[in-house]
């Protein structure tokens, strides 16, 4: 009798581990939403999953570094937006020094806001983002422009996988933007509007005009450059959003447990361990009794 008692709580207990550990792997698979958790379930699974996964990761990296370029690129824009608006006011301040009646002290007052502009310009070409100086090409921990309105930076452009062997560049030209590289040497221009309003030159202020439309225009250029590379950053985005889709599909697909069979089997199991551990129990507890009085 006590070696059939014995044998029946060893089978009790053998029992019992067994859900336990099918109880374990259930809870596993609901929360991971995988059957595949280890090579061993199933090792050409498990490998194709690791490619998937692989290749999932390296995704999502390169997705994260758009995210960053897009910030930068989103920055560009919009200080290039503000600084094509400086060069629209520059443009109003000329047309109205460049009429002859305009005494000499009004052409001064515009000198000094015409000043004004040209620093306010050249902190906008100084504006930093999250490499650092955004127009001055590789130069980033430097201003792009100095106090004396020198270009310190180059015309390097900072491209970065976009997905595949595509590269996007997330940066605008300070050069094209700004310096002669473009067409003109924007600084200089204001400078020599604001020289010919102090020295009442009517004729310097009205050749500026042209000039300063060109300045415009080499701004509003390098703008839409940007713009067309957010463009191209944008789809490279979303072709990565439709890859982690398809990832994660493939995941399913190899290695997936269907959510509501998976629930179902883990509620199923929760039960079957709790009737176990009374069967169990129960068995013990009369184990006890029978050894202890001896029969």
């Amino acid at each position: 009798m006590r070696v059939t008692d014995n044998m029946r709580v060893g089978s009790a207990l053998t029992n019992l581990s067994s859900l336990r550990s099918q109880h374990l792997r259930a809870t596993r698979e609901a929360s991971t939403g995988l059957r595949v958790l280890a090579p061993s379930d199933d090792p050409a699974a498990a490998a194709r999953l690791t490619r998937i996964q692989r290749m999932q990761s390296d995704g999502e990296a390169i997705s994260r570094s758009l995210a960053m370029g897009r910030i930068d690129l989103e920055l560009a824009e919009g200080t290039l937006a503000s600084s094509a608006e400086l060069m629209k006011r520059a443009k109003e301040l000329a047309m109205t020094a460049s009429n002859d009646a305009l005494p000499a002290d009004a052409r001064a007052s515009i000198a000094d806001e015409v000043a004004s502009l040209r620093e306010a310009l050249r902190a906008l070409a100084n504006t930093k983002g999250s490499r650092g100086s955004l127009f001055a090409g590789s130069k980033t921990d430097a201003e792009a422009f100095d106090a004396s309105f020198t270009f310190q930076g180059d015309d390097y452009e900072h491209s970065i996988r976009s997905g595949g062997n595509s590269q996007v560049t997330i940066n605008a030209s300070g050069a094209r933007a700004f310096t002669a590289a473009g067409g003109r040497d924007i600084f200089a221009d204001l400078e020599a509007l604001e020289t010919a309003l102090r020295n009442n030159d009517g004729a310097s202020v009205r050749a500026s005009l042209d000039l300063l439309d060109q300045g415009h225009e080499q701004i509003t250029r390098e703008r839409a450059r940007t713009g067309v590379q957010l463009n191209r950053l944008a789809q490279g985005e979303e072709i990565l959003s439709e890859l982690n889709y398809l990832y994660e599909s493939q995941k399913s697909e190899v290695a997936g447990v269907d959510p509501a069979e998976s629930y179902s089997k883990l509620i199923t199991l929760e039960q079957a361990v709790q009737r176990s551990i009374s069967v169990t129990e129960r068995l013990l507890s009369l184990s006890g009794q029978y050894l202890f009085s001896g029969q």
